[in-house]
């Protein structure tokens, strides 16, 4: 008898992926690219209005919320080139069975961190680093929950008949 997660950390059926096919990540590149720059429009439009002042016009006073939009909607000017490299592991770690949350967190991290490097030139401080480690995380959390969601036979989760 064997024992499956339906939210596995770290191995799934390596079959899931030979049934789903490359469908799965399409879903998991759309949601990545599409749903944070919503997101962040409609954050936007709750600080705008709530913000609803003389002074909301003024610049230099950028906020935690106001660097949350703009990473939100400027997330695919980023994502894609990640993205570029995510799909073929992607495809090929879950075809060895080893694509659960826990690998995705890593390899969001790992990401993160590559996209951290390459922008700033050099190492990055450990708090900028924490930060854009803990972005690839979410983003690597989203592409696997969208993937797990829409098409939960490529994990290798059956479908449950009513």
């Amino acid at each position: 008898m064997t024992i499956s997660s339906r939210y596995p950390i770290w191995s799934t059926n390596p079959a899931g992926f030979k049934v789903a096919g490359w469908w799965p990540v399409l879903t998991g590149s759309l949601a990545v690219l599409l749903i944070p720059p919503l997101l962040g429009l409609f954050l936007a439009m709750i600080s705008l209005a709530l913000n609803n002042s003389a002074d909301a016009g003024t610049y230099g006073n950028i906020t935690v919320l106001d660097t949350l939009i703009i990473t939100l909607i400027g997330s695919p000017l980023v994502s894609w080139m990640i993205l570029i490299f995510v799909i073929p592991i992607s495809g090929f770690v879950s075809g060895k069975g080893r694509a659960g949350w826990g690998v995705a967190c890593a390899a969001g991290a790992v990401s993160g961190g590559i996209i951290a490097v390459l922008f700033n030139g050099n190492f990055p401080q450990p708090s900028e680093l924490a930060v854009v480690c803990g972005v690839g995380v979410c983003f690597a959390l989203l592409y696997w929950f969208a993937i797990r969601v829409m098409h939960p036979t490529a994990m290798g989760v059956a479908f449950r008949k009513a």
